[in-house]
């Protein structure tokens, strides 16, 4: 009788402390699916994932904008939101040329008036009149848009200067190209008849901003080489 006494409390026992694990891992398990259910996931970034660093325009950036757009809107009757929209393009893909901004804006006001998607009969597109059949593998990208056009039609107008040797003649070879402008009279006296429509465009512009220097704090302007005479 002892025997089978103790054995059934040993059994009890056996019961007993099953029951109470599986309380204890009923808790475990409670404790976790509310911490779960409760706490928000963070996200887990990549190592070494690169920062967004948003650049913001200098004061000095901001300035020579806001004069290069007054300038647009007294000289060539440019909208204001238009002209406050493209100055700050118009001085940065300058300056990342090393050309006048005010040079640029002149050829912009002879090439389309400030028209972001006109197209020439040519084919040429945008504010700075690029022809894409010809571009196409310097100047990626949507030509309609108004930062890509400027950059590519001042990638342009740089490489001309710096195969001209002077800013009249890479204006004749912005207009006509420079296979025109050398193997052709017609064609010549053409580009130098764009490249004077476009200087006096640049003297207006700086006539408008009182600048009676070639050097400006704002906006530099560019001295021109006199054009050749035609042959």
């Amino acid at each position: 009788m002892l025997n089978s006494k103790s054995t059934l409390y040993g059994l009890g026992q056996s019961l007993f402390q099953l029951k109470y694990l599986k309380f204890l891992g009923g808790l475990y398990f409670s404790s976790h699916f509310l911490i779960a259910c409760t706490t928000t996931p963070t996200e887990k970034k990549p190592l070494n994932s690169p920062q967004v660093l948003i650049q913001t325009p200098s004061p000095a950036h901001l300035h020579r904008s806001k004069h290069l757009s007054y300038g647009l809107q007294k000289t060539f009757s440019v909208p204001a939101k238009t002209a406050d929209r493209l100055s700050p393009l118009i001085i940065q893909s300058a300056d990342q040329h090393g050309i006048s901004p005010l040079l640029l804006a002149a050829v912009i006001k002879q090439e389309s008036s400030y028209r972001s998607h006109v197209v020439s009969s040519a084919g040429a597109v945008g504010l700075t009149q690029v022809m894409p059949q010809y571009w196409r593998n310097k100047c990626s990208g949507n030509l309609y848009n108004e930062s890509i056009n400027i950059k590519c039609g001042t990638l342009i107008l740089s490489s001309y200067n710096k195969m001209a040797g002077d800013w009249s003649k890479a204006l004749a070879y912005y207009n006509v190209g420079p296979y025109g402008y050398r193997s052709n009279i017609r064609m010549r006296q053409q580009g130098m008849k764009y490249a004077k429509s476009v200087q006096q465009h640049h003297q207006s512009l700086i006539n408008t901003l009182n600048i009676n220097s070639l050097q400006s704090p704002q906006v530099s302007p560019v001295k021109f080489v006199p054009a050749p005479a035609i042959r």
